[in-house]
């Protein structure tokens, strides 16, 4: 439950809140509305309206209830010069990753974020807010991090701690997409992963590749069949705000010939985002044999060709995105799909990584872990239409031949 912001409405205004945020985090920004808040609390119009301007402003105040009192940017505001660096990234990440009240309401910012529809509303204030506000925290502590650590003349600086930062944030959105927070047996071998993956980026050579120069994600063409349309709905409005209604509107087609195919709207959706999606972010089931190649050298491959598919699908990475990141009970069967496609393909990817010269000392299964968190993390950045995140992948490159260097027995 959020705690109580404003004495306003007492009780019955943290009931509100509280029921809000639970719409939703289940039917996302177009789905939930006032009359959906009224069935919920029991409360009346007028009584909502009291408290609140409008639904924009229930949903923000909602959200904001639901952060904890310190923000990520103010835990990473502090550089302790005489504090290693994989200390300090430890304690951060650790700070970061385990806590479940944020990491469920840095999910439920993301998921409004990836809806068109609520892109450019008030309603994002609170997570664009933090979202930035983290992102500078992040340059200015690698910025110090780098002058610390790197003596070397010529090394810019800035830009390389803008790589870093966007690196930061790629890792910490894959988690928070992909699992909410970590609590189990193996957090803190995870955790560790991650810090030293980190740090080994950080002392690469920053060194931008001609190939992975990826271009600004473009916009599609105007969808023209039954699926595009489909595509472009629920990335505009969700999975809920995707009506069967406006899809047969949009897509000038009668129910009835939709039906004749698919047995209802679940169907049709799975359809339209589980396998484009999946193609789009990879499966991982054709790597080369590292003998041939090397561990470094098969998944930068591996990123560089989904960069150039994510570029040139952006409403299938946003829209696949929020199913896949949002966590109903049940799952919606496009949603199921698309979390199963995901783990298979991180354990797939473990296997491939069992014949490889990965050091003993490291868990292929976490590794695995760990690459899949960071294609999550470039999924949400060209969704997100995040400029901030759009780097050449040439620095995502170095820190996977970064991990390899530093995990590999060879």
């Amino acid at each position: 439950m959020a705690q109580s912001v404003t004495p306003r409405g007492g009780k019955k205004y943290d009931e509100i809140i509280d029921a809000t945020y639970r719409l939703v985090q289940r039917n996302g920004y177009s789905n939930t509305s006032i009359a959906a808040i009224k069935k919920e609390t029991g409360a009346s119009a007028s009584s909502i309206y009291w408290m609140f301007e409008n639904k924009d402003t229930l949903i923000s105040t909602s959200l904001e209830a639901q952060y904890p009192d310190g923000t990520i940017a103010q835990e990473w505001s502090s550089f302790l010069p005489d504090v290693p660096l994989i200390e300090q990234l430890r304690h951060l990440l650790s700070s970061v990753l385990e806590s479940e009240q944020r990491g469920r309401a840095v999910r439920t910012g993301l998921l409004l974020a990836l809806e068109g529809s609520a892109q450019a509303l008030p309603v994002q204030e609170p997570f664009r807010r933090r979202r930035a506000d983290a992102l500078r925290a992040f340059r200015q502590w690698w910025g110090r991090a780098l002058v610390a650590s790197r003596s070397e003349s010529g090394l810019d600086v800035e830009q390389a701690a803008a790589r870093m930062s966007a690196l930061t944030q790629w890792f910490l959105d894959g988690h928070f997409i992909g699992d909410v927070y970590l609590k189990d047996e193996d957090t803190e071998a995870r955790l560790e992963l991650m810090a030293q993956a980190m740090l080994a980026a950080a002392a690469s050579p920053f060194v931008t590749a001609p190939e992975a120069q990826g271009p600004a994600a473009r916009e599609e063409d105007a969808p023209t069949d039954l699926l595009g349309h489909v595509r472009s709905l629920v990335a505009q409005r969700g999975y809920e705000g995707a009506t069967f209604s406006q899809i047969c509107a949009a897509a000038g087609v009668a129910r009835s010939s939709i039906y004749w195919k698919y047995e209802d709207k679940d169907a049709l959706i799975k359809d339209a985002f589980v396998g484009p999606y999946l193609e789009m972010k990879g499966e991982l089931d054709s790597l080369p044999d590292a003998r041939d190649v090397g561990i470094a050298e098969a998944l930068a491959r591996e990123l560089v060709a989904m960069n150039e598919r994510l570029h040139a699908s952006p409403l299938v990475a946003a829209g696949g995105l929020l199913i896949a990141a949002q966590r109903r009970k049940p799952p919606t069967p496009a949603g199921y799909a698309l979390i199963a496609g995901s783990r298979s393909s991180e354990q797939r990817l473990a296997s491939w990584l069992e014949t490889t010269d990965l050091s003993d000392e490291v868990n292929p299964t976490h590794v695995a872990w760990l690459f899949n968190r960071l294609r999550i993390g470039m999924v949400a950045g060209v969704a997100l239409h995040d400029n901030a995140l759009r780097m050449s992948e040439a620095m995502t490159i170095g820190a996977i031949a970064q991990m390899r260097s530093h995990y590999a027995t060879s």
